[in-house]
């Protein structure tokens, strides 16, 4: 995507795979060696995760998208990654209490692209770099 700042590129990429696992399978659930599985969209904390996403996804559309985000922006993008991050680890503990059931590959990158946004917030700077904190 020719004209976007690489920060916003990074947070767009990982807000579409948190965008496309609502839509592939949360849990697997197999009785009597019959599987059924549920997408994201099947359920209203899965939802949430979705909206988040879908929120990253349109502020890094916002503005300028050759400069790097605002600080307040960023803020909203991280708050947004916790969100997605922490709706999916609810519904995985949901899901592991069930006897019969088992977390999908939906959950499991819903919560990657979740912790992505916090540490792309924490340690991609603007230039796309990768730079981790310095002691001072």
């Amino acid at each position: 995507m020719e004209g976007f700042n690489k920060q916003r590129l990074i947070f767009l990429i990982v807000a579409g795979i948190g965008v496309l696992a609502a839509f592939l399978p949360w849990m697997k659930v197999s009785v009597f060696g019959i599987s059924q599985t549920a997408s994201g969209m099947s359920n209203a904390i899965a939802l949430l995760s979705f909206l988040a996403y879908i929120g990253v996804g349109v502020l890094a559309f916002l503005g300028d998208r050759k400069e790097v985000l605002e600080k307040k922006k960023k803020r909203i993008v991280l708050i947004l990654g916790a969100v997605g991050a922490l709706w999916s680890l609810f519904r995985m503990v949901q899901v592991m209490s069930e006897e019969m059931a088992s977390v999908g590959i939906g959950c499991w990158l819903s919560l990657l692209a979740g912790l992505a946004l916090i540490g792309a917030c924490f340690f991609v700077n603007g230039k796309g770099e990768v730079k981790l904190p310095k002691e001072d």
